[in-house]
């Protein structure tokens, strides 16, 4: 192996690596461009909720995230249950191609002019699964007239989804 190939591969697998140590699940904050939560207000007492997570956010995850910020609006808005009025959690997957040795040669046709082009001759395919839930909501300020199995109490929801949810909010920088 000619050792700029394998100067690239090592250089390679370094980047892959530092990529993978920083990668973690999605936290529990605001959406930063894809994924995290945010909602929109429909009506005074009614919200569209939408979470999603990163490739390593397991559905479960992101279904605790969507009822936990649910309640939290819930509360902030002087609610004390709200009701899922639609909910829905997709899945959405999408494929990564993964070279492991580059390769050159000279290519023609490349705008009319001609360099080495790099491509991979061992190339992995690797599907990445994210999923992205959303709910409307319907928030009460009292007791709801008619409670069932799609309403819940906002501070009930908050004590048993919080040691789930905490743990990955970010947490603040401590100052010196």
């Amino acid at each position: 192996m000619p050792p700029s190939t394998a100067i690239a591969r090592v250089i390679g697998l370094l980047t892959l690596g530092l990529l993978a140590a920083c990668t973690q699940p999605t936290p529990y904050a605001p959406a930063d461009g894809s994924d995290g939560y945010r909602e929109q207000q429909l009506a005074p007492n009614r919200y569209r909720v939408i979470v999603s997570g990163n490739r390593l956010t397991p559905r479960e995850q992101v279904a605790d995230y969507l009822l936990y910020r649910a309640a939290e609006l819930t509360q902030a808005g002087g609610g004390t249950a709200f009701t899922v009025i639609t909910r829905d959690i997709e899945k959405r997957t999408s494929y990564r191609r993964i070279g492991t040795r580059p390769v050159y040669s000279p290519c023609t046709g490349c705008f009319d002019a001609c360099w080495p082009c790099g491509y991979f001759d061992d190339v992995t395919v690797h599907p990445e699964v994210r999923y992205r839930a959303s709910a409307e909501i319907l928030v009460h300020t009292d007791s709801p007239t008619r409670p069932g199995p799609d309403t819940y109490t906002a501070a009930e929801i908050r004590d048993r989804l919080a040691e789930r949810v905490e743990p990955l909010r970010p947490q603040p920088e401590a100052t010196p």
